[in-house]
């Protein structure tokens, strides 16, 4: 039986018999994002690591973050360190990090904390977050730009959603800049004096076309 093939960049119209066994030209199968690696534990843990996730085949990157804290708190945030080193990495040290957060929630307080390169991580999730057992405390994008180029310094920005101490919604927002140019393979989410638990992360390289 000869083989039907359609070009999808013509246009189609009219009513389209059956088809069986048919070639489409001109559509694209690849998708924006390519998922990379994950990691998802509800019981009580004090990190999420993941290692060599950044690599060369992908300049920037989508990272979605849900988390909840053991006990919460006033000052209780989540922390981002960067980890080099391939897959068997170790955290970033240096004093290199610059970073701005901003919050604001449905009482209407807002306000940011920054640190201006004294630090080697980033404090990027809340400011008091909170501990409830039916919901996560902070859900949010990261996005990494060009972490693995290894000649230019390596920027972040998230947006999340947070639910803090007091039981009130917020809205986060922030950047980072890493002032050390090396080739970073991986990251470590922590929270401050705390634990974390109910944690799933998703990890996506971004195509440049």
């Amino acid at each position: 039986m000869a083989q039907t093939k359609l070009n999808a960049t013509l246009g189609l119209s009219g009513t389209l018999p059956a088809v069986s066994g048919a070639n489409l030209t001109g559509i694209s199968t690849a998708n924006d994002f390519e998922y990379i690696n994950g990691f998802a534990n509800a019981s009580e843990h004090s990190n999420v690591t993941i290692d060599n996730c950044f690599t060369s085949t992908y300049h920037n990157y989508l990272i979605i973050i849900n988390a909840t804290v053991i006990n919460g708190g006033n000052g209780r945030r989540l922390v981002w360190t960067f980890r080099n080193g391939g897959a068997s990495g170790s955290d970033y040290s240096g004093d290199n990090t610059h970073f701005i957060s901003n919050f604001h929630d449905s009482q209407n307080n807002q306000g940011h904390y920054a640190d201006e390169g004294s630090g080697s991580s980033w404090q990027f999730g809340g400011t008091a977050l909170g501990n409830a057992s039916n919901n996560y405390t902070y859900s949010g994008m990261m996005y990494v730009f060009g972490p693995n180029e290894g000649s230019f310094k390596t920027n972040l920005m998230h947006v999340a959603s947070s639910t803090n101490w007091g039981g009130y919604n917020q809205v986060l927002t922030g950047s980072c800049r890493l002032d050390h140019v090396s080739a970073m393979t991986g990251f470590k989410i922590t929270a401050n004096s705390d634990n974390l638990k109910h944690s799933n992360i998703r990890v996506y390289g971004m195509r440049d076309s």
